[in-house]
């Protein structure tokens, strides 16, 4: 392109950079105006993190909001010095409040009558929410899995049974019952009976620490209970926290909602999280759908949903005469009772609160100003709940939005310079839009809007995607693409039903006509979204990046946002790009090969057993994968541990003997990790029968083009390198009466001079007869049937005769487990149940056996 004609277009683009508005949000300018309260927010935040890692003593707080007085007196105009004092304020307020939410226990909460073992209570108090029955999953082993209904319920306790009557108590309490619970309501009172404990911290890698979770939710204590016969109502002449209105309302409008809405219950769930933020009673499958295809914001009410319900609002108040004040009025009304209808989730609570900032300054007329609309709701939040701040749920709501209205203009830019770029007639040639005919008009309405909704969900991808790896270890490469392609849909469901909840209200008669429509529009949806998630890399299971990785990242978002403001060239915008690149890439690949040492994981699993093996130079091995705890231990806990130890495929999946705890999860492991072989005892396959869970993974894993390989006494597994397994259990030649337990396979794994032995469910009969083999002596020893002891246990440990003992089961009878202790003391004892995790490192300078998450 000839040089006056070049510089004419970069020209027009440096003239034309992004200052119009979102056709979905007419409440905010993209133009970023003053936001006097970014530094309390900023400050409150850094604050909430100085104290939650170093703690910051009252007395410091106190002085930082004297000297940021001080300072507002002496320089008050300085525009530096003027937002440095606010935020030294805010920093001083956001350690108090987080000292006084996480730290501050009152005397009579119910956590203190809590032991090291779970306790057997009856506690009195007020449902706080709706019971939430949920399905825990089996994985592909469901079918076999009993127990798989469990209800969740919320209490607000003020009594416990006490010797000489109920004691006063106060505090939350989250109850789990392993059956559904469908006859109570919130604010009822209820008297539970069960087990009390205090939540554990994680217990395997990559499990996340749910008892900080809960803490930061203000719930110490849980309790567990088998029946749901354990909870009753009470009729005590108590006030409920909730008299019901709210619950009413809830389900008036879920009734109108659904009147003459035809369609399967998994479809039909789509509308109670759209519509009406119940988001708990959408099926598992759906949801992972969602979670996988990068459109979950979809499902979550949010401030999307907020904001289309605002502008549906304002549309109805306009067209029958309302003005600017008292349209924002009726707005601000509907918006401020749609709040308290829908669950009180952060992003809703921040749409809330932007959306009625934005009603106020319409109404008083004043200037619009998102970023510090956005910083008056953070400050709201966490000066309500301050510990809300390390929640994925408050991080990607005000990330995404922060993201939206810094880095939207630049990639407008960018977008716009491409579009100049490969135009053949200069902007200046063009004939003036008024002479365009209608129909070149609406091209370049829709194309136009198409833009701006390119880069909302670019700018909104950029942050998320970083976030959703952080937390839920999942990137979705695609999902900007695929919420441009879901939005049409969703925003129809959206409309259509505040549409239909008012015509419903105002007009029964009229479901006759939206109820087939939004019931069409839902299975629609659904299909589209299950659709695009069988798409070759639309979600990517990764690693949990440190927080340095993170930083980086975000700091270099952020030299975006600074730099195109103040007119840095934007290939050094993306050259600074490299360095955050170069670090994702580096972390991405792991750490280098290791060929001098052996690493062995005993994960906890509750009764049964998930053991890895890191062969040296990378290669891994897995030794069991099962559990009788009636959940998919795969999906749950083996998959988040493996991706986090970096594993990559499994070489060989060794499963001892055809018992379920050993090898139903097998097939989720295999769904994220390749699995080349399978290597189990020559009895196993006796065991198949049509219909049975052995038969079923026998047929699943030739389905998959797995080899199964059959092993027995004698035998040696070949890894290729330096490591020598040795099977020393069960021989070719068992009577078929014999048990399975019996015929499990025992393994014995050699490297650097040391040895590990892992023993399956021997019982009795098979010890002895290795004790009369003799050649048992090992360095490591897993206990065999999980700690069970049997009259040979004691002649079996000594004729191993290890340094380290593990136990992989659950807790057991404290009989049991006082033997065990007694009959290993003197060697170094792990118990997966009380210990979590066991990591076993095998160098050349000798054997390291520790409890990483004891």
């Amino acid at each position: 392109m000839p040089g006056p004609a070049r510089g004419s277009i970069f020209r027009c683009v440096k003239a034309t950079r992004f200052s119009g508005f979102d056709p979905a949000e007419p409440f905010a300018g993209w133009r970023l105006s003053p936001a006097p309260l970014l530094p309390v927010a900023a400050g409150m935040a850094v604050g909430i993190v100085l104290d939650r890692w170093v703690g910051l003593p009252t007395v410091y707080a106190v002085l930082a909001v004297v000297v940021a007085g001080g300072a507002l007196l002496v320089v008050r105009r300085h525009w530096l010095i003027r937002p440095a004092a606010v935020a030294m304020a805010g920093v001083a307020l956001g350690g108090v409040l987080h000292d006084n939410a996480f730290r501050r226990i009152p005397p009579d909460h119910i956590v203190r009558y809590t032991a090291d073992e779970p306790v057997l209570a009856t506690v009195t108090g007020t449902l706080l929410a709706d019971p939430v029955v949920y399905q825990r999953s089996g994985g592909h082993f469901a079918r076999w899995t009993h127990g798989r209904l469990r209800t969740r319920l919320l209490i607000d306790v003020d009594a416990i049974a006490g010797k000489d009557g109920p004691i006063g108590v106060t505090g939350l309490l989250k109850v789990y019952v392993n059956e559904p619970v469908l006859d109570l309501g919130a604010g009822e009172r209820i008297r539970v009976v069960g087990r009390l404990y205090r939540p554990l911290g994680p217990s395997n890698p990559g499990q996340p620490d749910w008892s900080l979770v809960w803490r930061r939710q203000g719930i110490l204590a849980s309790m567990s209970c088998k029946l749901a016969a354990s909870i009753a109502r009470l009729d005590d002449g108590g006030h409920p926290a909730d008299p019901g209105g709210r619950h009413r309302l809830r389900s008036t409008l879920r009734r109108w909602l659904y009147q003459d809405v035809t369609v399967p219950d998994e479809t039909s769930s789509l509308l109670d999280a759209i519509v009406l933020g119940q988001r708990g009673r959408v099926s598992r499958d759906l949801n992972e759908a969602f979670i996988r295809t990068g459109t979950v914001h979809f499902l979550c009410v949010s401030g999307m949903h907020v904001g289309m319900l605002a502008i549906f609002v304002w549309w109805l108040g306009t067209s029958v005469g309302l003005g600017r004040t008292a349209g924002a009025g009726v707005v601000a009304v509907v918006v401020a009772g749609y709040v308290l209808v829908a669950e009180p989730r952060v992003p809703i609570l921040r749409a809330g609160i932007l959306c009625l900032l934005g009603c106020i300054a319409i109404g008083i007329r004043r200037r619009t100003s998102p970023l510090n609309w956005l910083a008056a709701g953070a400050i709201v939040i966490l000066a309500w709940r301050p510990c809300d701040l390390f929640s994925p749920g408050f991080q990607l709501s005000f990330g995404v939005v922060l993201g939206i209205l810094l880095l939207s203009p630049p990639i407008h830019a960018v977008l716009t310079r491409l579009r100049l770029r490969a135009r053949r007639v200069p902007i200046e040639l063009e004939d003036p839009r008024w002479a365009w005919p209608a129909w070149r008009r609406w091209v370049d309405r829709a194309l136009w809007t198409l833009g701006h909704l390119t880069v909302i969900s670019l700018a909104a991808w950029l942050v998320g995607s970083a976030l959703t790896a952080y937390h839920f270890q999942r990137f979705s490469p695609w999902g900007w693409i695929n919420s441009l392609l879901v939005w049409p849909l969703a925003m129809l469901i959206v409309i259509g039903g505040f549409i239909k909840v008012v015509l419903a209200a105002a007009w029964p008669h009229t479901t006759v006509v939206t109820g087939p429509l939004l019931g069409w529009g839902s299975r629609l949806l659904a299909g589209w979204v299950s659709w695009l998630d069988r798409l070759p890399w639309v979600s990517i299971d990764c690693r949990q990046p440190p927080w340095w990785w993170l930083a980086a990242y975000f700091g270099w978002l952020m030299a975006v946002a600074v730099g195109w403001r103040l007119a840095v060239r934007t290939r050094w915008l993306l050259v600074a790009g490299v360095i955050p690149l170069s670090v994702a890439i580096g972390w991405s690949l792991g750490p280098l090969e290791r060929s001098d040492e052996l690493t062995m994981w005993v994960l906890s699993v509750g009764p049964g057993q998930v053991t890895l093996l890191d062969m040296p130079g990378q290669d891994h091995w897995l030794c069991d994968a099962g559990t009788l705890s009636g959940f998919d231990v795969g999906e749950v806990v083996a998959v988040p541990a493996f991706r986090q130890l970096g594993v990559k495929r499994i070489r060989r999946a060794i499963v001892s003997h055809a018992n379920f705890d050993h090898y139903c999860g097998l097939l989720a492991v295999d769904d994220h990790f390749p699995v080349e072989q399978v290597v189990t005892n020559p009895y196993f396959a006796d065991r198949a029968r049509p219909g049975n869970a052995v038969g079923f993974l026998l047929d699943r894993l030739d389905d998959r083009g797995i080899p199964v390989r059959t092993v027995s006494a004698g035998d040696r597994i070949d890894d290729g390198g330096q490591t020598m397994v040795e099977v020393l259990w069960p021989p070719d030649d068992l009577p078929a009466s014999c048990p399975p337990n019996n015929r499990a396979l025992v393994v014995r794994i050699r490297f650097g001079g040391r040895s590990i032995l892992i023993c399956g469910d021997i019982e009795d009969e098979p010890q002895r007869r290795l004790i009369d083999a003799g050649n048992l002596s090992s360095d490591v020893l897993v206990l065999p049937h999980h700690g069970a002891v049997v009259e040979s246990t004691a002649e079996f440990v000594a004729a191993v005769n290890p340094q380290v003992v593990i136990r992989s089961g659950a807790r057991g009878r404290q009989t049991t487990r006082a033997v065990i202790e007694r009959l290993v003391a003197g060697r170094r004892y792990f118990d997966t149940a009380r210990d979590g995790a066991i990591e076993v490192r095998i160098r050349p300078d000798g054997l390291e056996a520790r409890a990483p998450f004891r």
